[in-house]
This record gives structure tokens, sequence and C-alpha cells, in this order.
């Protein structure tokens, strides 16, 4: 059996990194696999070493823990210096340096173009500013996944980001609610917070019509998805969140 050393140091941080890019390139842009499925599985094959020391222990799950906000909360950052593949130590200490001063999430928003009429941007307790082609895009992927027990117009998904619902909708499958909002989450559609604003402005009651979810429910539920083997239905959801992302990368190649 192969000899697993741990990642230690920021030596052991760029040598994740650097794997991380290769098989970015071979499995997302190559062979064009779902972007999140390649980052937990990366995350998943990098947890276990043969070290037995308590600092070398640490040293690696600080690093993989910073792989994991970089893959999972920073993926515009990834778009960015991974499609080019550099690899050298001036590139990397770059990559780390954006994701340390917050970089993706100071960007407010850079998706929206505002130069159209049509354009209206709105800051709300999700932080989010959409565009209408956007607002239409997350309409269509709500209503398909059966997130509610009725289908949303989009006059209110508006009013839900907006944080200006006249009355709570019901959750049909509070587990990919979760889903579908975390996935908005990663993509920068809106805040970290969002399971604390669902729960603030109770937005949600559960199937029995009356009782509110709240951020617990959302986390737990969110927890088991991640620890479960993808069902069909997930999958559906997986594809319609790469289409919503893909929409704000073409609105941000435009630019």
């Amino acid at each position: 059996m192969e000899h697993v050393e741990p990642c230690v140091g920021v030596d052991g941080l760029f040598r994740l990194c650097r794997e991380c890019i290769t098989l970015y390139q071979e499995e997302v842009i190559k062979r064009g696999r779902d972007y999140y499925r390649f980052a937990n599985s990366f995350l998943l094959s990098h947890q276990f070493h043969d070290a037995t020391d308590a600092h070398s222990k640490n040293e690696h799950n600080m690093n993989l823990g910073t792989m994991r906000d970089l893959l999972l909360d920073n993926r515009p950052i990834v778009e960015n210096h991974f499609r080019d593949g550099f690899t050298s130590n001036e590139q990397l200490a770059l990559i780390f340096n954006e994701l340390d001063r917050g970089e993706n999430v100071a960007s407010a928003h850079p998706f929206v173009s505002c130069s159209e009429p049509a354009c209206q941007v709105r800051a709300t307790d999700f932080e989010a500013a959409m565009s209408d082609e956007l607002l239409e895009k997350i309409t269509e992927c709500i209503n398909s996944c059966h997130l509610f027990t009725t289908e949303l117009t989009k006059e209110t998904v508006r009013h839900l980001f907006d944080c200006t619902l006249s009355s709570p909708v019901t959750c049909k499958n509070i587990r990919l609610v979760s889903l579908f909002f975390d996935g908005l989450r990663k993509t920068s559609v809106i805040s970290r917070s969002w399971q604390k604003v669902i729960e603030k402005h109770k937005m949600f009651v559960k199937s029995d019509g009356v009782t509110y979810v709240c951020a617990h429910d959302l986390s737990v539920a969110l927890y088991q998805i991640n620890n479960k083997q993808a069902t069909s239905l997930n999958q559906k959801m997986f594809k319609r969140l790469e289409e919503i992302y893909k929409l704000i990368s073409s609105v941000n190649s435009k630019k």
C-alpha cells in the first residue's frame, strides 16, 4: 500500500493546490465533470494520510480546510486562476492572498450588469442583486425541482429574495430547499448567512403548514444531503445550479 504523506505548512498547501489544478484541467475542463462533484471528490480523497503526530495532523487538516473554503465557497477565484493551469509559487500565493482578503465576497455581485435599463439591483438581507434574466432562471429551477407545495411566480421569487413575502411558502422538501440555497451561496448569488435570513423573516413553513422552518432545520437537512448518496432529483438540482452559474459567468465575460 502506498505511503501517504500529510500536506504540512505552505509547501503542503501549495502541493494540494497544484494537484487540484491539474485535476481541474483534466476533469472539469476537458471531460466536463460537474464542478461540485469534482470539488467534493478531491476533498474526500485527501482526508487521510499516514502521519501519526499531532502537528502533522493539525497542519494537514488546516490546509485541507483552506482548500475546502477555496473550492466550495469561492468558485469565482477558482475559475479565474485554475483555467490557465499556472502552478508557480507566485501564482499560488496570489490565489490564497485573494482568498484571505475575501475578494470573492467583496466583489459586490459582479455578475449583475446594470448597463441595461431593464436591470434592477436590489440589496437585501440575502445580499442578493439580481438581473431579470437571473431571477427568471432561478424561478425555473425552484419550480422544476418542486421545492415548494405550489409553483412560485417570478414576482413571488422576487419578493422572496427581497425578504418581502406577504406570507410564508410551504416547503415540499426541506433537504432540496437547503441544497438549492446552499448552491446559490456557493456561486455567490446570496450571502453565507442565508439560513439565518430565512429564519429571521419566517419565509418558509414545514409541510404541516404551521411550523416555521428555522436555521437549525436547514443546517441538519443540508448535512443529511451531503452524507447521502445523491438521488436523481438531487442530480437535477445540480444541473440547474450549473445553468445558473454559467449565466453568471457569461455576464462576467462580457464585461
